[in-house]
């Protein structure tokens, strides 16, 4: 199974990694921006994105906004369409998602 996790907390990456080797046979790309992940989508296919929204731009720069989570969101659905995306952010989702009844 390969995971493209959108994520640019170098702490929280820093934990999730130990816990992410113990899985068999699992694979994982990290991009640390919209840039990034933009280009990993483009690049291969993924069975899973788990996604945080507020990102920067490009790797280590500090204009974090939700628009670029959104836009690796929406690049998503154009090269990978039904690829499960979970979002794992402190930042909403609502301006994306929209509840079913």
């Amino acid at each position: 199974m390969r995971i493209l996790i959108v994520e640019d907390d170098e702490s929280f990456l820093g934990e999730l990694e130990p816990s992410l080797q113990l899985i068999a046979g699992l694979t994982w790309t990290i991009a640390r921006s919209r840039n990034a992940a933009l280009e990993a989508l483009k690049a291969g296919f993924f069975d899973t994105i788990v996604l945080d929204l507020n990102l920067p731009t490009v790797d280590r720069a500090m204009d974090t906004a939700i628009a670029h989570g959104e836009a690796v969101f929406g690049a998503a659905q154009e090269f990978s369409p039904g690829t499960p995306v979970l979002f794992l952010t402190g930042s909403s989702a609502e301006p994306i998602y929209e509840a079913e009844d």
